[in-house]
Parts: C-alpha cells; structure tokens; sequence
C-alpha cells in the first residue's frame, strides 16, 4: 500500500513539473560582446554576475551550453548580430525571447546596454543599462541590472503565456469575457490589413498624439492592471499611456495607422487595445558616476594675509577615495605649500570631497580639509571650490592658519589621473 501511494505522489510531482515547464517562457541569454577599451575575458565575467541575478518570473532560462552548442554549429559570431539572426537563433533554441548586451569603457566608465529582442517578431522590446568606475563596486551594480530587467520583463512573458493559455484550451476566437495579451504577429481576432501602416516604435501625429508602438491584443473590458503596469514600467520613455478618445480614435484611423478591428476607447471599452499620451516624454535620468580612487595634482597663485597684499604662489597633491558607491562623496588627503615672500607654509589636511557630474566631461567639485602646517606649525583649515573638464581642475581656494587673519585666497589649475 505505501509502494503504490509513493508511486502516485511520484507521479503527480512529474506531472506538476512537466505542466510547469509546459508553460514557462523560454528564453537565452548571449554572452555579452566587448567593445572598445575592455577584454572579453572581463566581458564574460561581468556577464556571468548578470546571469546569476537574471532570473524573470515565468522563465525558463536556456542552459549556456545549449546556445554555445548552436552557435558553434551555425558559426555566428556574436560581435555582427543582427535582430534577423537572433530570430533564426531563437528558432532553433525554441525560445520567446533573447538577451544580449555590449560592454564599453569610455573615460574610467564600464557602459553597460543590454537589449530584448522578440524572436517571433524581431524587435527590440525592452533595453537598460548601467555605468560603474573601473573601481567600482561592479557586481552590486550588475545584479541590480539583472533584477531590474526581470522585473520589466515580466509583461513581456505574461504575454505570451496568456497566449499559451488561450491556444492550449482551444479559444483563440471567444474572449468569455477574459482578457487575450498577445505578442505581434500572434493574434486571434486582430486580422492582418496590408493596408495598415506599421508601427516600430512610437509614431507622434500633428507633434503632440503620440501611439504606443503595438497592439496589445483584444479585451471585452478596460484592462487598468495592464495600462497600470505599463505606466510603471515607462515603456517608451512615458508614464501617461491611456485609452483614445472616440475623436482621436477617429483622427489615427484617417492616418492609416488602423486595421478594420474594433477598438476600445474610453466612451466604449472594448475591443483591440491601442494606447495613446499627449504628455510630454518622461526624460530619463542619467546617472554620470564618478572615479572611486583618484589623484590630482595642481599649482596655484593668489593673495595673502587680511589685507590682500602679498602674493603666494604653491604647488599640492591630493588623493581621494570612495567608500560608499551610492553616494558622490569622497575622503579626502592633501598635502600643499604656500609660499610667499617671508613664509613657506605646508598643510597637511584630511577631508572629504564633493563631486557632481552635469555630463561626461563638465563636474562641480568642493573640497574640505583640516589638518596641520608644518612650516608655520599650527591649525590649518582648506576649502576648495570649483569646476572640472574632464581631467582638468579649475577652483579657488581659501586657506586659514590658526583661524586668524593668516590665510590666502588662489586660484588654482590642476590635472587628475
């Protein structure tokens, strides 16, 4: 009796995994490709952190050695991809979706943009990216990638489990009142019109009615949980997509960008979903990270003492460190000279330093430093402030002996490595 009823559990927990797999998405991801100023051996190992946190709900991953297996087979070459080979790649891997991605360095900076291509309909339906310093905390930076993308992507393979679904219980032509998310080129009630003009990515009409670049499949009520989590995701740079008017509705279909379909609009809900916005493009933030380690030189002149009437002039070093990868703050060493017609003074100060990148080459920077004078022996106090082209360093700077009327104000050029 325990034989048969071990037999039976056995063979529901096959079926439950057999029924599992049935419906997850397959989906590949490609070894990332090197691009200019890094080596594939530091490409592969960066993507492989990518794979171990790239893990979407609803997937399944294709092993590594299944697609190097085709690859070497087929002869691609990973480098001259096009989206015309991912597709034939994707037909003989039997997978919904392939992952692959480019890894630059440009000026000290890892650039990191992976791209989502559809196999059944060629296009790129989902992108990201990241930047990290050369020192960077490079991992933490590439599982957040990972976990990000599978978060976007899970829209994407709802999609095309909804579709399973439908066609696995035979009702690709009665909705029941159920909502059908299909991916292009898998519709049931949305008919091909070889009059109907396509749509790649957003169209913009008259500068201001912008279109979602697909179809979203046919529904017998408003899906808000759907537009919902497009609007979280920003698909296409937006947060406002919505449901037409029944006179926008009416103003697209004279553009052609319609088939013969019904379409939902906000007086009749239901029918082929088509999104619209009229605001305006969510502009995306940049992040412009700066270097974890770095060290400067520089040489200075200005005036000395309460009454601003001697010169100085003095060369100094700094080094700075980044501890915490989140924030734009650096500690901060410095040893500098100050020399004026009767003095030589030599600070040496401990800080922290401040820097924000407005691009790739232009930064604002603030230096703070405490520490003591060696030639004049007493409490010596720096603040630096100023802007940054690239690896030149133009900024004033105030420095204090014994918080007395002992001090300077310079302007200084320097040059970081």
């Amino acid at each position: 009796m325990t034989g048969k009823l071990s037999i039976k559990v056995l063979w529901l927990i096959a079926m439950l995994v057999l029924t599992t797999s049935a419906f997850a998405q397959r989906v590949a991801v490609l070894n990332f490709n090197a691009g200019s100023g890094v080596t594939q051996m530091e490409v592969d190992g960066l993507s492989s952190i990518f794979n171990t946190y790239f893990a979407p709900k609803g997937a399944e991953i294709v092993e590594r050695t299944s697609v190097d297996k085709i690859l070497q087979e087929q002869k691609f070459q990973n480098s001259r991809f096009t989206n015309t080979d991912m597709v034939a790649l994707g037909e003989m891997l039997n997978v919904s979706l392939i992952i692959v991605g480019d890894i630059n360095v440009v000026m000290e900076q890892y650039n990191v943009d992976v791209r989502v291509v559809n196999v059944q309909t060629g296009t790129t339906v989902a992108k990201d990216g990241t930047s990290f310093s050369t020192g960077g905390s490079y991992r933490d930076m590439m599982k957040e990638l990972g976990e990000r993308l599978s978060k976007s992507l899970e829209l994407e393979i709802e999609k095309f489990q909804i579709s399973s679904d439908r066609n696995s219980n035979g009702n690709n032509n009665d909705n029941n009142g159920k909502a059908s998310v299909l991916p292009k080129n898998m519709t049931t009630k949305i008919t091909e019109d070889n009059s109907k003009r396509e749509r790649t990515d957003v169209v913009v009409l008259e500068g201001f009615l912008k279109l979602y670049p697909e179809d979203l499949g046919e529904f017998s009520s408003e899906p808000s949980w759907l537009i919902k989590l497009i609007n979280q995701q920003e698909r296409y740079g937006y947060n406002s997509w919505r449901l037409p008017t029944q006179e926008e509705l009416d103003f697209i279909r004279s553009n052609g960008y319609l088939s013969g379909n019904k379409y939902m609009t906000k007086e009749d809900p239901s029918g082929v979903l088509m999104l619209v916005t009229t605001e305006k493009q969510k502009k995306q933030k940049v992040d412009y990270p700066i270097a974890k380690q770095e060290i400067s030189i520089h040489a200075g002149a200005g005036v000395i003492d309460i009454d601003l009437d001697d010169l100085t002039a003095g060369i100094g070093i700094k080094f700075k460190y980044k501890p915490f990868e989140k924030y734009n703050i650096r500690l901060l060493g410095e040893i500098d000279t100050h020399l004026t017609p009767y003095d030589l003074f030599i600070p040496i100060l401990v800080g922290v330093n401040y820097e924000h990148r407005f691009n790739q080459n232009w930064s604002f920077f603030s230096d703070i430093g405490l520490g003591a004078d060696l030639g004049y022996f007493g409490f010596s106090f720096s603040l630096e402030t100023g802007f940054a082209y690239h690896k030149f360093l133009f900024g004033i700077n105030i420095y204090l002996l014994n918080m007395d009327d002992e001090g300077s104000v310079s302007f200084r050029l320097g040059y970081r490595f």
